[in-house]
């Protein structure tokens, strides 16, 4: 995990986007592992501050959505506990809309 965070605070964003997000993607969609789905809530956090808009909009929203209505307890503490970096990235604004408000936080949780 600490490698991943590292490649992507020294590539090119497009490459990040290319080669990086793919494999956070494929971490936070595991319904097999939960503890990948925890790491991808970190790594979300942790990648944030080196997204551009486009990025923080296209693909850290809809995975923080997607993880904040995870069945399992752990993985919702671990996006909970990682919103840090997200929310400084995204700005009040968009926090205030896509996290925080009722369409955001939890949408996926039946």
């Amino acid at each position: 995990m600490e490698t991943l965070v590292e490649i992507g605070q020294i590539v090119e964003r497009s490459d990040l986007a290319a080669h990086v997000l793919p494999i956070v993607r494929n971490m936070a969609r595991d319904n097999n592992e939960e503890e990948h789905r925890v790491q991808a809530a970190q790594l979300i956090n942790e990648l944030a501050p080196s997204l551009e808009v486009p990025l923080l909009d296209e693909f850290v929203v809809p995975h923080v959505q997607l993880l904040t209505g995870d069945p399992m307890f752990r993985v919702r503490k671990a996006v909970a506990s990682n919103l840090g970096n997200v929310c400084t990235s995204l700005g009040v604004d968009k926090t205030s809309e896509f996290i925080v408000s009722a369409r955001g936080w939890g949408r996926n949780r039946s």
